[in-house]
Order: structure tokens, then C-alpha cells, then sequence
């Protein structure tokens, strides 16, 4: 009865979240955690392997759903306890655990060093990535072509995440051999796949040759970002196309992001008017995204929104379309108020740094 109501609540938390209200999701795995936790202690060696399982499961939807608000840290709080009951899980079967097993632990080291490089502490993320990558590794060695599709793309996420942290310590060349492994893992499951390729992996792959792009992009190698934007728009343009209603919103914002990020490549390499017209569609598609979303919009997509008005603020500039360019302006200083809201004042490092930008070159624009 007890793990049954538990159930409950936590399916009840997947719905809320799958909905967008992560705070009221968080609640409900709150309730259902505390069902199980009880129900552990009071059951002692016969709380079984499978209410284990579904407790680190709870937690780790609850570290999701406080991710996704932007508490990276209690998030780590939660994806920990997860890693806790799940190694136990391991060390109990002495290494010896069922794939589905591995791969949840797997997929726990992948949450938490998402959480922890959203943090800034990426030595910390890099270090939860080799641990989901040498589990499925080893698992992948152990089992051979029985490692499931979902399995294999769970692998090529763990190294372009530890490209993402790589990246952002400042080593973009190394991070660049992270994003080639994952591309590779992850086009030769399409190929492995052909029509059970889905739509979710599509969209995963297409997200890590943007990535790769944005490394090139910091090498100050701006034709090598273009093609890897390019290969990415192709692919969500194409998954746009054809799946309709079902393009999802996070499908959208990475294709918002190709085209914000090519701007900006095609921008150092002089080209204003180009610029102009990637950022006009970005901000196309991050608006029409905001508008279908309402308070669904998230702070990354936010950020991604206002980031594309201050570059195509400054590229005006740069064409002396100063009245375009200071209307720009003026819409990511109230989209801000808006982030600040979300984000209880409290705004990440990437959009502090967005607002010293935004405020600088309004500055400059005021002097002229």
C-alpha cells in the first residue's frame, strides 16, 4: 500500500514536470520520497532491490525537476543520494548487475555532472562523465551488440557532456576529441538503426555538432563552426519538416541556437548582414517558442532569446542601423526582467555576463 501511494506521487511529479511546473513536481516526489524512506527503514534487509531502484529514481526525477529551475546544487544533493542507493545496488551484486542496472547508475554520474557543470565545477562534472563512461563501457565490452540503442546514444551523451565540461574549463582542442567520439558513436547508431532511429536521438546528435561547433568557434576557426551549425540545422530542420506538431520545444531551441551561433560565426568573419539574418531567425523561433510556452519558457531558453537581440543589437550597430539597434537593446533589457523573475534575482553566470554585454553596448550606442 504504502509503495503503491508512493508510486503515485511520483508519477503524479513526472506528469507536473512533463507539464513545465517543476515546483509543484518537486513537492510531489518530496511526498513520495518520504513514503520510501520510511518504508526502508522500517523494512530493513527485506526493502528489496526494486523499491531501491524506485527511490533512486524519485530522487533523480526530483534532481531534474530542481535542475531545470535552476537549483543546481540541491539538485546534486538529490542525483547523490540516487548514486548512493545505486552503487550499493552494484557493490551488493559485486559488479555483477543487470545491464538496466548499470545503465541507471550510468545515467545518475550523467545527471549529476550536468548539475555540477552548470555549477561552474567542472573537474567535478568531468569526473561524475568518466564514471558513466566507463560503466558503459565496460558494459558495452560484457554484452556486445545487446547493448540496447538507448544505451549506446546514453554513452555518446556521456562524452559530449565531458566535452561540454572540458570546453568551458578553457580546452578546446581536447574538448573537441570528446564531441568527435560522441559523433561518431551516434552516427553509426544511425546508420545501426536506419528507420528505428529516433527522433530524440536525431535531435541529441544534432545538439552535440553544435557544441562542437561552439569549441571550433572559440578556436577562432569560424568556417569549421559554420559547417558543424550547418550539419546540426539540417537535422532539426529536417525532424521540423517532417514530424509536425511533435517538434518539440527543446527541438526548436536548438535549432534557435544554430542559427544564433552561425550569426555569430559568420559576424567575426565580417559579415554583418549575414549575422543579421541568422539572429532575425533565431529570435523568430525563440519568440514563437516563448509565445506557445508562456511560463514554460525556461531560463536557458531565455537567455538564448536575449542573447540573440544584444548580437543582432550590435551588428546593427555595426551597419549604422542605430534606431534598430537600440530597439533591440530595449527588448533583451525587458526580456531580463522577466529572467530575473524566474530566476529569483538570482541570475546564472551566463546571463550576468550577457547583462554586462547588453549594457555596454547600449552605453556605446547612448555616447553616439
Amino acid at each position: 500500500m504504502a509503495e503503491s501511494l508512493a508510486k503515485t506521487y511520483t508519477n503524479k511529479g513526472v506528469a507536473l514536470r512533463t507539464m513545465g511546473d517543476n515546483m509543484k513536481a518537486v513537492k510531489e516526489y518530496t511526498k513520495a520520497v518520504k513514503i520510501m524512506e520510511n518504508l526502508r527503514n522500517n523494512l530493513g534487509k527485506r526493502f528489496t532491490v526494486g523499491m531501491a531502484e524506485s527511490l533512486a529514481k524519485t530522487y533523480t526525477n526530483k534532481g531534474v525537476a530542481l535542475r531545470t529551475m535552476g537549483d543546481n546544487m540541491k539538485a546534486v544533493k538529490e542525483y547523490t543520494k540516487a548514486v548512493k542507493i545505486r552503487e550499493k545496488i552494484w557493490k551488493t551484486n559485486e559488479g555483477k548487475c543487470t545491464p538496466s542496472a548499470a545503465y541507471n547508475l550510468a545515467w545518475t554520474y550523467i545527471n549529476k555532472g550536468v548539475a555540477l557543470n552548470a555549477d561552474d565545477n567542472y573537474d567535478g562534472a568531468i569526473g561524475e562523465y568518466n564514471m558513466a563512461v566507463k560503466i558503459l563501457e565496460d558494459l558495452k565490452d560484457k554484452i556486445g551488440e545487446r547493448l540496447t540503442p538507448d544505451m549506446t546514444n546514453s554513452l555518446a551523451k556521456a562524452y559530449a557532456n565531458k566535452g561540454v565540461a572540458i570546453r568551458d574549463k578553457g580546452d578546446f582542442k581536447r574538448s573537441l576529441e570528446e564531441f568527435s567520439m560522441a559523433i561518431k558513436i551516434r552516427e553509426e547508431l544511425k546508420q545501426t538503426l536506419k528507420d528505428r532511429y529516433t527522433p530524440f536521438m536525431a535531435d541529441n546528435l544534432a545538439w552535440t555538432y553544435i557544441n562542437k561547433g561552439l569549441a571550433l568557434n572559440a578556436m577562432n576557426n569560424f568556417d569549421g563552426a559554420i559547417e558543424e551549425y550547418d550539419l546540426a540545422g539540417n537535422i532539426l530542420e529536417y525532424l521540423k519538416n517532417n514530424m509536425g506538431n511533435q517538434f518539440t520545444p527543446f527541438m526548436a531551441d536548438n535549432l534557435a541556437s544554430v542559427h544564433l551561433n552561425k550569426g555569430i560565426a559568420i559576424k567575426a568573419k565580417g559579415d554583418n548582414n549575414g549575422a543579421i539574418k541568422e539572429y532575425a531567425e533565431a529570435i523568430k523561433i525563440s519568440e514563437s517558442l516563448r509565445n506557445i510556452l508562456g511560463e514554460r519558457f525556461t531560463s536557458i531558453m531565455t537567455e538564448r532569446l536575449i542573447s540573440s537581440y544584444i548580437n543582432n543589437g550590435i551588428a546593427m550597430t555595426d551597419i549604422a542601423s542605430n534606431d534598430e539597434a537600440f530597439k533591440n537593446y530595449s527588448i533583451a533589457r525587458k526580456i531580463f526582467i522577466y529572467l530575473e523573475k524566474i530566476t529569483g534575482k538570482n541570475l546564472p553566470k551566463h546571463a550576468t555576463e550577457l547583462l554586462k554585454l547588453l549594457n555596454k553596448n547600449q552605453d556605446k550606442l547612448n555616447k553616439n
